[in-house]
């Protein structure tokens, strides 16, 4: 067991899919209570019957981050289960291809609400539930964020956004 994560609160968004859903086994074999999100309730019972015995540090909260009022829901629940938070990882993301002369507004939409809106609004969330004891925040990003590729208009404008929001919580 790493002794840092020891009884450490981590909220994570996505934690259903990918790399977050390892994540979330990571953080409790080593000590951490999970708290994670996602919207497929099928995935999440896979991800805390996966944990076995250690089940019951981890919590699944079905979160559509679309909306600003289940990001605040999914902070609000970490908080009344154990008082506190001491970090949020956000993974979740929408990948879709466009290229930027195809990119429909739907998709646009799509992609800034989960990738920009959702994370802007769970560091808030996450910053309010830490406040004075702090703690951390890992926002996901990728390369596309320095430059892209052609048909990941919108995905990388997303993540060049995530790199101005990570820098401007690092100054404060």
């Amino acid at each position: 067991m790493n002794e840092r994560l020891k009884n450490k609160v981590i909220v994570i968004s996505g934690g259903t899919k990918g790399v977050a859903r390892h994540m979330v086994k990571a953080f409790v074999e080593n000590g951490a209570y999970a708290i994670f999100s996602g919207r497929d309730r099928a995935a999440a019972q896979q991800v805390l019957d996966d944990l076995g015995e250690l089940r019951d540090r981890a919590e699944f909260v079905s979160t559509d981050l679309r909306s600003v009022s289940c990001c605040k829901a999914l902070f609000d629940t970490a908080v009344e289960r154990y008082g506190y938070i001491d970090g949020f990882v956000n993974y979740s993301g929408d990948v879709s291809a466009a290229s930027l002369t195809e990119c429909s507004e739907e998709t646009f939409d799509t992609i800034f609400d989960i990738n920009v809106k959702a994370a802007f609004f769970c560091c808030k969330y996450a910053i309010k539930c830490m406040g004075e004891r702090g703690g951390s925040i890992v926002l996901c990003g990728s390369p596309h964020a320095w430059g892209g590729e052609l048909d990941r208009a919108a995905y990388s404008v997303s993540k060049g956004a995530l790199m101005t929001l990570s820098e401007h919580i690092a100054k404060n």
